[in-house]
């Protein structure tokens, strides 16, 4: 019995000195592994902060890399932007006739000169059919909106600046949107009465001189004397002698 009690003992002891050296073994290989040097490790632990937080970094990578796409695309936007601005749309223009003057360069001085305003739309007195009913009230009975009169304007203004000017101080409706690449004001209402009031190639135009610029009213700069026209057409300015594709509100 004695000697059963012993052997027992030792067994005991054996197996506890067993389970020692397992965990001393183990254990030490996980904290050399810890010391390693880069080369030595997995690559999965090679950066910093991956194993840790690896949503984390996912998330962040994630980010940085839509920050420097969207940086990319501002910068392209900007240079097409750029690009477009410095284009400037103008039709051919007429042999003879001024040149637009962009309005960043106009140099717009004290000296009072004078010119001839006028807004009609007696085209939309041929083809009431088309037009838009609610406007009647808006309709002179002679289609004469601002009879023509002479006018003061500073040198270097254009023919935005005096309509505009003018038409206010008559209480005269006047609408307009800025259209950046024609660099200029185009027009759509003049007394309420809008582009496609009397169908869908309706609009309002201007002309000096007789003539129909190829470019928008805040681009021609006026001369003493000048002759402003502002006028409405109802068919694309055939109806006109002109064309309001290339000319329609001015622009």
């Amino acid at each position: 019995m004695k000697n059963r009690m012993q052997i027992n003992k030792v067994l005991a002891v054996a197996v506890v000195l067993c389970v020692l050296a397992a965990a001393w073994f183990y254990g030490g290989n996980n904290h050399n592994s810890d010391n390693a040097t880069p080369s030595q490790k997995p690559a999965s632990t090679m950066k910093s902060g991956e194993a840790e937080f690896p949503s984390i970094k996912a998330h962040g990578q994630t980010t940085e890399k839509a920050m420097v796409s969207q940086a990319h695309s501002d910068d392209s936007a900007r240079t097409k932007s750029g690009s477009a601005a410095n284009q400037i749309l103008t039709d051919p223009l007429t042999p003879g006739k001024p040149q637009p003057v962009e309005p960043q360069n106009a140099q717009v001085t004290g000296k009072k000169r004078t010119c001839t305003l006028s807004v009609e739309c007696t085209t939309i007195l041929h083809n009431m059919k088309d037009f838009n009913q609610d406007k009647l009230e808006m309709l002179p009975s002679d289609g004469i909106i601002f009879p023509a009169q002479k006018v003061t304007f500073f040198e270097g203004e254009s023919v935005f600046n005096v309509s505009q000017r003018e038409m206010k101080k008559a209480g005269i409706q006047f609408e307009f949107e800025a259209t950046p690449l024609y660099n200029s004001n185009y027009i759509e209402s003049i007394n309420n009465i809008y582009e496609f009031d009397c169908g869908e190639l309706s609009g309002w135009m201007y002309k000096v001189n007789g003539c129909f610029p190829n470019y928008g009213c805040s681009r021609y700069e006026l001369k003493d004397g000048d002759n402003i026209e502002w006028v409405y057409t109802c068919n694309s300015g055939r109806d006109l002698g002109g064309n309001y594709v290339t000319n329609r509100g001015g622009v």
